[in-house]
């Protein structure tokens, strides 16, 4: 194997031959600051599905779960909206989060996903 010098760097795998694949990097921001963007992509999504004007019940569904989230978000707590969003997660909401363009919630769903 080779020898890397790696210096301030984010990096999911090191070495030959080395393989990394789906990684989210959420760092360099406090919780709140974090936890502000998470809502304002969530209130993204909403203002979509609430503009869309012929929702199945799948449509529905995630509405409720994103305002659901929403309220969750209110108690300031990351860690218990990251996981009420992993427990929600669909491939329509990672759809409507990558069309609002959204980042973490998109980049989290993801992860979960594959």
């Amino acid at each position: 194997m080779s020898k890397y010098d790696i210096r301030n760097s984010q990096i999911g795998a090191v070495g030959d031959n080395a393989k990394s694949n789906n990684n989210v990097y959420i760092m360099g921001t406090s919780n709140k600051a974090k936890l502000t963007e998470i809502i304002k992509e969530l209130n993204d999504i909403e203002k979509l599905l609430l503009s869309t004007t012929e929702r199945d019940g799948e449509y529905e569904k995630l509405l409720v779960d994103i305002q659901d989230i929403k309220k969750i978000s209110e108690q300031g707590n990351l860690e218990l909206v990251l996981d009420k969003i992993k427990s929600k997660t669909s491939q329509l909401f990672y759809d409507l989060s990558i069309g609002v363009g959204s980042g973490i919630v998109a980049s989290f769903i993801y992860s979960i996903l594959k």
